[in-house]
């Protein structure tokens, strides 16, 4: 076995030696050119059979057939084969693919895929430098699985040194495994992987590949904070540039090879979620934001009342922790048998503002957190605000808890790092400074708007406008405002809440006196720094936005403003921006305060 002195990573191990080998990783593998005389067949449907259609010779025998590995699932088995009869081809750039050397008893028709196993790998020495392949210049050497014959082969010391020799010398004289304007290479010189070094070159490949599509997905996609806030429906080439959308599926091969590794991004497996919690989502999330983890909580069921007779039950819920926020979001009301999703409710707690993330173990109580016992697990996410913190309880089933403690161990890497020796820095983290831009409806945005028309009266309209105006301080802009008309059962006349890159406003008028007196208006001011989460209520059972207020010592303030289903689309882009604005807003303190809130 010949090979470079420089290259000692590729040396066989003693378990290799000594034959204790793993079997090697499997690929479907597409020949392109049979190394020697073959068959080919095609259907014969008068006969339901199958007709040799002519013996393909090939004029220089080659040591191995020639074949290409993709790199991507084929969206089609018969893709290649229809290009070929329609004499066209596939886009190697779209379609990028591995070299592979398929060693075979008898050689295989040209457009056919097989399963291969790898054995190991070959280059010409010295060409990792210069070789611009997305595996640096080697080649797969694989069997097919199917070849009972050549089982025994699991590594490069199995194979006959007169086809190694064959090997060596073929991929010496082809100067695409060599880098341009090298000389020509002796076989002498060839290097030579084990099967477990070429199957992580495939990893390699794929990891490199994948990150590529998402660079030019970022590249393609118009820069600005207008494009990061765009919500509501999307068009489908639209949806194809959603960041957390923009993963490749996991095909069936996959899942042989690498088994629940394969899922190695979060957001392979959110596609297994009930679709309901998918089209929350894709209201809420940006198009740019990545999920690195979730988890799903069933509707638990908890006993309550003498003898445990009564109960109490926690709707289905999804725990969601992007590169910009902790998601907790639930359902309204169980679908049941009505088979109707009621809607969700919504909290964000930008990462931020992240100030712990504890497990209360099932059946144990919390002194520090002011928590009694419960029969499940807990979550407690603290966000911290200017004047303490807000705390969410999240309940789960105790099979959660290996995900629980998985998901605590990533918050944890968001919490702010201690200010050591340097006194003026109690809090120290990286912090995004957002810039967001005023809310300029779409087409099909202004057509549900125009569909709110009649519900706040002109006057209370007017008036809630005006105190707007005269609350915004000199340059404040309002980069969003939503109206709210007056709702049965909640005191009061129609409402009013604004963003501005600062604060929170909240406008409303009394209600109408019986001796036609003008209803008093009011502006409630809150500083987003103040704020340690925002809630967004979405139901047919009645809407709702919430901003959790910390208010020392230990308690919270909800600013809470009903509204109509229908005035969902201004409120939530109220709600974005209000979750992105207050990751900026807060600065830390020098001592933590007391938590306060609750469960969501």
């Amino acid at each position: 076995m010949a090979t470079d002195s420089a290259h000692q990573a590729f040396q066989p191990s003693a378990e290799q030696q000594n034959g204790s080998l793993e079997p090697g990783l499997v690929l479907d593998v597409l020949v392109e050119q049979p190394g020697s005389t073959c068959n080919l067949y095609q259907p014969d449907r008068e006969r339901n059979g199958v007709r040799l259609e002519r013996v393909l010779s090939v004029e220089t025998p080659l040591p191995a057939d020639l074949a290409r590995a993709p790199l991507e699932r084929p969206q089609n088995a018969l893709d290649r084969f229809s290009e070929r009869m329609q004499g066209r081809s596939a886009d190697s750039s779209e379609q990028p693919t591995l070299p592979v050397l398929l060693l075979t008893s008898a050689s295989v028709a040209p457009d056919v895929w097989v399963a291969a196993r790898l054995i190991g790998a070959l280059r010409v020495a010295g060409n990792a430098a210069t070789a611009e392949s997305i595996i640096q210049g080697w080649a797969l050497l694989a069997v097919p699985d199917a070849d009972a014959q050549q089982a025994s082969l699991q590594r490069i010391a199995d194979l006959p040194p007169e086809r190694r020799a064959a090997l060596a010398a073929w991929i010496a004289s082809q100067g695409v495994y060599q880098a341009e304007g090298a000389q020509p290479t002796h076989a002498a010189q060839v290097e030579w992987a084990e099967a477990q070094e070429a199957a992580a070159l495939v990893r390699q490949a794929r990891a490199a590949w994948r990150q590529t599509q998402r660079q030019r997905v970022a590249q393609a996609r118009p820069q600005g904070p207008r494009e990061h806030l765009r919500l509501g429906r999307r068009s489908d080439e639209e949806a194809l540039r959603v960041a957390w959308r923009a993963i490749a599926g996991v095909s069936i091969q996959q899942l042989r090879e690498q088994g629940l590794g394969a899922y190695a991004e979060a957001e392979h497996l959110l596609r297994l979620v009930p679709q309901r919690f998918q089209q929350y989502l894709s209201e809420l999330l940006l198009d740019d934001e990545r999920v690195l983890c979730f988890i799903e909580r069933p509707r638990l069921r908890r006993r309550r009342g003498v003898l445990g007779l009564g109960a109490r039950y926690l709707n289905e819920g999804l725990l969601l922790c992007t590169d910009r926020q902790v998601l907790w979001m639930r359902d309204v009301a169980a679908p049941d048998a009505t088979l109707v999703p009621w809607g969700y409710v919504a909290r964000a707690c930008p990462v931020e503002r992240l100030a712990g993330a504890e497990i209360v173990p099932a059946g144990q109580a919390s002194t520090s957190l002011a928590l009694d016992a419960s029969p499940w697990p807990r979550l407690v996410v603290q966000s911290a605000a200017a004047q303490g913190t807000a705390r969410l309880v999240l309940e789960f089933p105790k099979s959660a808890l290996p995900a629980l403690q998985q998901a605590t161990t990533l918050l944890e890497r968001f919490l702010p790092w201690p200010g050591g020796s340097l006194q003026a820095v109690s809090d120290r983290r990286v912090r995004r400074l957002p810039s967001v831009s005023a809310w300029e409806p779409r087409a099909d945005e202004r057509d549900l708007l125009l569909q709110l028309g009649g519900m706040t009266p002109p006057e209370a309209r007017e008036r809630l406008h005006a105190s707007l105006a005269a609350a915004l301080a000199p340059g404040e802009q309002a980069l969003a405002q939503a109206l709210a008309p007056a709702l049965a059962g909640y005191s009061g006349g129609p409402r009013l809440l604004a963003v501005t890159p600062e604060r929170l406003l909240i406008g409303q008028t009394g209600e109408t006196r019986r001796g036609g007196g003008q209803p008093q208006t009011t502006m409630t001011a809150v500083t987003l720094a103040r704020v340690a989460a925002v809630q967004l209520r979405h139901s047919l059972l009645g809407c709702a936005f919430e901003a959790i207020v910390p208010e020392p010592p230990g308690q919270h303030t909800r600013h809470f403003i009903p509204f109509n289903s229908p005035a969902i689309v201004p409120f939530r882009a109220i709600y974005t921006r209000a979750r992105l604005l207050i990751a900026g807003s807060y600065q830390g303190q020098k001592q933590p305060l007391p938590a306060s809130g609750g469960e969501a």
